[in-house]
């Protein structure tokens, strides 16, 4: 994922705060949300209610952020590209956290 200085920023202290929910998505709901998961953004996340963002765990690959040439065409940030990424949250996912 593609993120700017500050979005990674944000995405660090959403990482840092998860915590898993008290129920988990049925397997109908489960399955749908691995569908949009490749697709998911940090601005995607960021608009979803508190209760549907409780169905996503955001994970990432250790040591992968890298910074881009490039500035982000609207903010003139750095950008980075990074190794986090979403996945619906299901009762075993802790097991597979790095």
């Amino acid at each position: 994922m593609i993120l700017t200085r500050s979005e990674l920023a944000k995405m660090d202290e959403l990482f840092d705060a998860q915590e898993l929910p008290d129920t988990f998505p049925d397997e109908l709901e489960f399955s749908f949300l691995e569908v949009l998961a490749p697709t998911m953004t940090l601005q995607d996340y960021l608009a979803m209610p508190e209760q549907e963002r409780r169905k996503w765990w955001i994970n990432a690959v250790p040591d992968s952020v890298f910074p881009l040439d490039i500035p982000d065409q609207e903010t003139g940030e750095p950008l980075f590209m990074t190794g986090f990424y979403f996945e619906p949250v299901c009762p075993g996912i802790l097991d597979r956290v790095y």
